[in-house]
């Protein structure tokens, strides 16, 4: 299989993350980064050879950094790269009016365990892609994960509340989940192990079992026990479910506003 020549502009958290889930799973890629604030990194696109034409080009960048740096690099329009964005925020309409309305262009969604090789990327396109740019914009989050494609792009502010920023609701509970075994009395160095094993032991049944979420729930729930009685208190008043909806509506709300 030939290398394929990846231009990652931007090697922060989501970058990097990237980066060294290719590395970790011997990806065949061949990656050149921008990034001025990594002295071991090209510091901007004029650094970059006249004669270089990757096969993608990455954008990790914060949203409110596009409108200066996408004009950059139209220096690729026209030479068949495909164009990739994981900023939140920023619509494909976006990408295609600075780029060109034929590029092909390909607004992704990954999260952090793409670090791990356990990512959840979606994607989504406004106009249709060669054989050869879905392949290969399939391949650059595989390698790290697993991909869905979305039927509509607007769907990508949920996904981001969802998957994107998911991550870290489950650290967060997590945390809570730990500070509450040192409000009961353990050490904290214990409560914190215990929360964290058990957050990665119900992570690894979830990815093995055939079983719904709801169901390994109920396996673990007896009539009367102690997770019966730790789950009324979560479920009163519909307060978890509530607080969940409330805390997925704000990120979709944010993801909203970054694209104004």
């Amino acid at each position: 299989m030939q290398r394929a020549k990846f231009l990652l502009v931007g090697c922060g958290v989501m970058g990097g993350a990237l980066k060294q889930g290719w590395e970790n799973a011997n990806a065949p890629f061949d990656v050149v980064v921008i990034d001025p604030s990594h002295s071991q990194y090209l510091p901007n696109i004029t650094a970059v050879p006249e004669d270089y034409v990757p096969d993608a080009v990455i954008f990790a960048l914060k949203p409110q950094m596009l409108p200066e740096t996408l004009p950059l690099y139209q220096r690729f329009s026209g030479q068949g790269c495909l164009f990739l964005s994981i900023a939140a925020g920023t619509s494909l309409s976006t990408y295609h009016t600075i780029l060109g309305e034929e590029e092909s262009i390909i607004r992704a969604m990954p999260n952090l365990p793409v670090i791990v090789g356990q990512g959840m990327t979606a994607l989504a396109t406004q106009r249709p892609l060669n054989e050869e740019h879905r392949a290969l914009g399939e391949a650059v989050f595989e390698t790290t994960g697993k991909v869905i494609w979305l039927d509509k792009e607007s769907l990508m502010d949920v996904v981001t509340a969802v998957s994107g920023s998911g991550p870290a609701y489950f650290f967060r509970m997590v945390e809570c989940l730990a500070a509450a075994g040192v409000v009961c009395g353990l050490p904290p160095d214990l409560a914190m192990a215990l929360a964290r094993q058990t957050a990665i032991g119900a992570g690894a049944m979830l990815e093995h079992a055939s079983d719904t979420a709801a169901d390994l729930r109920a396996h673990v729930t007896s009539r009367g026990g102690t997770t019966a009685a730790a789950l009324s208190a979560f479920d009163q008043g519909d307060a978890l479910a509530k607080l969940t909806r409330m805390a997925v509506k704000a990120a979709i709300h944010r993801g909203q506003e970054l694209s104004q």
